[in-house]
């Protein structure tokens, strides 16, 4: 009877732990939501206050993407403890450029960007290792906690936007990565099964023999369009209707509606209808894509922006997903965040070349013009090809 009782115990023991840990990991991944969505939210008031123009805000994310990128390739065996480096990474970039500004900025945002990619590759690969028999589900449900925190950005950094002053807003995120780096120390690395293997980390160039070029393609592009969306938009509202609301009320609507049809896809059924009708995702892409380059204004804007989110929302979960199954590792996570770098620094280029942001945004356009082809030539009509066997619904 004892030892019933005691077996008992140990059990609800163990399954509280296994509770802390996902949720701290849970919040660690809603933190990078807001991270992810910071500096685009915050962009009209560092190109005011540090005197930048378009190309030079185009730098910075290229600098904290290809920090992600980096910060992929960095995750160490003990996923647990690279976890808690990306947190504190975050924090002390944050709190650097809290008080040093303009000064230093490129090798903080370049820090920031590591801790972001260090975060976020470990998380999902800690997730999705844990939940191996329903990873896409997982996965889904994950980069939601990440939508959540993306979403609630904008409202979160409203005074740094009214005041003109980005201080209290960097200085807030770096007490809010301290802490998460501190739960992930007390509660996830108590539990010894959290170590990933060797194998997790595999040589980053051969994800190209074992995964389809075509899924790989359609991953980046994904992330790409997202990131120059998210990173430009704001400033993109700021400059047609000039005011706190607008420059506010357009990055929430992008997030909002990735936020959405990502809550619909952690439902296992719905997740597999949005995979069957994934092209209607894609040509929403497209068309809300081009509305922002036809300089779409006022409440067409918002309407556009919160079809963007809606249509990108389950694109890279799926995607991600399947090309877990062909290989676990950073490779995928690099790339991404290569094509995150690449498209919002480009959109800055063509904006400042030609002095319009409408303009600049053709480079996510084009992405997603590319984008819906792929799917239309290889995701529905081949899905076999992309799809290992058994992992058809």
């Amino acid at each position: 009877m004892q030892d019933s009782k005691s077996s008992d115990a140990g059990e609800f023991s163990s399954e509280k732990n296994r509770l802390a840990q996902a949720v701290s990991l849970y919040l660690g991944f809603t933190g990078t939501g807001i991270c992810c969505a910071l500096m685009g939210v915050l962009l009209p008031t560092l190109l005011s206050e540090w005197h930048l123009d378009d190309h030079a805000g185009g730098l910075i994310f290229l600098l904290i993407w290809v920090g992600s990128s980096i910060g992929a390739l960095m995750v160490l065996n003990a996923l647990r403890l690279s976890v808690a480096l990306g947190c504190a990474a975050i924090a002390v970039a944050t709190g650097a450029l809290a008080f040093f500004g303009r000064s230093l900025s490129s090798p903080l945002m370049l820090l920031y960007g590591v801790g972001l990619g260090l975060t976020m590759t470990s998380i999902s690969l800690l997730r999705q290792k844990k939940e191996s028999h329903a990873r896409s589900v997982e996965l889904v449900r994950l980069n939601l906690t990440w939508a959540i925190g993306a979403c609630v950005c904008p409202v979160l950094m409203s005074q740094a936007l009214r005041s003109g002053n980005p201080r209290q807003a960097l200085l807030a995120v770096t007490g809010l990565f301290a802490a998460i780096a501190g739960v992930t120390l007390l509660v996830v690395s108590r539990d010894k099964h959290l170590s990933s293997k060797a194998s997790i980390v595999l040589p980053t160039w051969t994800i190209f023999r074992q995964v389809p070029i075509t899924l790989i393609l359609m991953t980046v592009l994904a992330t790409g369009i997202e990131a120059s969306g998210g990173s430009w938009l704001a400033t993109y509202a700021h400059r047609s209707q000039p005011g706190v609301l607008f420059t506010i009320a357009a990055p929430t609507c992008l997030w909002a509606g990735l936020l959405s049809s990502r809550f619909l896809g952690s439902f296992a059924d719905m997740e597999r209808q949005m995979r069957r009708y994934l092209n209607i995702f894609l040509a929403m892409v497209v068309l809300s894509t081009m509305a922002l380059v036809s300089a779409v204004h006022g409440g067409g804007l918002l309407i556009a922006s919160l079809i963007l989110g809606f249509g990108l929302g389950p694109l890279y979960p799926i995607f991600l997903a399947k090309v877990l199954t062909y290989q676990q590792g950073g490779a995928i996570f690099f790339l991404a965040g290569v094509s995150s770098a690449i498209m919002p620094w480009m959109t800055g280029v063509v904006s400042t070349h030609f002095s319009s942001l409408s303009l600049g945004l053709i480079v996510p356009a084009a992405g997603a013009v590319v984008l819906l082809l792929l799917g239309v030539t290889s995701w529905s009509s081949a899905a076999t090809r992309l799809m290992p066997r058994g992992e058809l619904h």
